[in-house]
């Protein structure tokens, strides 16, 4: 069987939900990104470990 090739005009590009192209975000997302900058990495580092212990205090298994 012959090998098969892959040109550049045929490789499908995934789509991505939140995004239109890799640096803006689709127009029903726009609100939710201007609040995501608003709160900063420390906020939202802040949020991402209190859901984690949330989670591990209810039991919750499958969350890593």
């Amino acid at each position: 069987m012959a090998a098969s090739t892959i040109s550049n005009s045929s490789i499908a590009v995934p789509f991505h939900e939140f995004y239109s192209n890799p640096s803006v975000p689709r127009p029903h997302y726009t609100l939710l990104w201007d609040n995501i900058q608003r709160a900063g990495l420390e906020n939202l580092a802040a949020k991402a470990r209190e859901a984690h212990l949330a989670l591990h205090a209810e039991g919750v298994t499958f969350w890593w």
